[in-house]
């Protein structure tokens, strides 16, 4: 829940009033990990992440980056070096 109230935060705007299951941050943190063990870099992560995100958000890099480094620390920590 700490992850979702921060990433809400992060983002502001309309993403505040969202609703933000942890199931979705699980699908989220699934999809980076799959990304990662099918040998994309981080950069292809985050652009793929940004793909999942309405076009109404803006999200700024800094915030994809810090989702990114979240959901590897969260649910597969193994590819922790993958994030340069």
């Amino acid at each position: 829940m700490a992850a979702i109230a921060e990433l809400k935060s992060r983002v502001g705007g309309l993403a505040a009033l969202a609703t933000i299951s942890e199931v979705q941050l699980a699908d989220a943190g699934n999809q980076v990990c799959t990304a990662f063990d099918s040998g994309q870099t981080f950069t292809q992560v985050k652009a793929t992440g940004l793909t999942m995100i309405p076009a109404y958000i803006t999200v700024t890099p800094a915030t994809v980056d810090w989702a990114v480094h979240k959901d590897v620390a969260m649910y597969c920590p193994g590819h922790a070096t993958m994030l340069v």
